[in-house]
């Protein structure tokens, strides 16, 4: 399989819990796979599906230069007890506290990094990637503004407080729903760079979907998002 590199590791935490983890390397990205998920033929095949061909987009849209710095950054694939929101049975997220995860007794190692939980769900059940085809990019983008700009920006202060007082984000459209919702933008500052940064750089599954719809609803925050893929890394 092209721009693949297996390996297999044992991961132990804290909580006296081994895991067995096989290493790929897809697209230049590092990804962790726990073994017994990475056993099941059906989910392995989906797995490499979805990541190449996200990998690929990302590759494809992104500043050349930005690439190598989100290629520092690990991705886990597990089955976990986790504390999901109602509702949910699985997710992708971004992990910033090793001491969160150690109090919700998830290994410490997976923060910092990009982690998908629950995968068989993910990909062969609930399949949300279909209506959010840059969902990879959005964590990533999470880990790029925790670990290239220290967590913060002064630009993204200000676009988000200017963002929360127009109003504009207030009641929006989403891809498959007929009522208008919340923004998810407007969760915090960090859920707002990253849903701009899949409208600046493709499709977003809230408005504003893309980058001209971005450019008449929030040009500061469009400006923003230049700004801050453009800025200086500090990883």
């Amino acid at each position: 399989m092209k721009n693949l590199l297996i390996l297999v590791l044992l991961l132990t935490s804290a909580q006296s819990f081994t895991k067995e983890f096989v290493s790929l390397n897809i697209e230049g990205w590092t990804v962790q796979v726990e073994k017994t998920e990475y056993e099941n033929e059906e989910l392995r095949e989906s797995l490499h599906e979805f990541l190449e061909s996200s990998f690929k987009k990302i590759k494809e849209i992104l500043p050349e230069d930005r690439i190598s710095e989100l290629q520092k950054i690990n991705l886990w694939v597990s089955s976990e007890n986790y504390p999901f929101r109602s509702g949910e049975k699985s997710s992708i997220v971004y992990h910033i506290d090793p001491n969160w995860l150690e109090a919700n007794k998830l290994n410490r190692k997976y923060a910092p990094g990009v982690h998908m939980i629950n995968p068989r769900v993910y990909l062969l059940e609930e399949k949300p990637y279909q209506t959010q085809p840059l969902v990879l990019l959005h964590e990533f983008a999470h880990g790029y503004l925790h670990q290239c700009l220290n967590g913060s920006h002064p630009k993204l202060d200000s676009a988000y407080a200017y963002a929360q007082a127009s109003k504009n984000y207030e009641k929006v459209s989403r891809v498959n729903q007929s009522e208008k919702v919340r923004a998810y933008a407007l969760m915090n500052e960090y859920e707002y760079f990253s849903e701009l940064t899949e409208a600046y750089f493709g499709k977003n599954d809230y408005y504003p979907f893309d980058k001209e719809e971005l450019k008449t609803s929030d040009p500061i925050g469009l400006g923003m998002v230049k700004a801050l893929w453009s800025d200086k890394c500090t990883i």
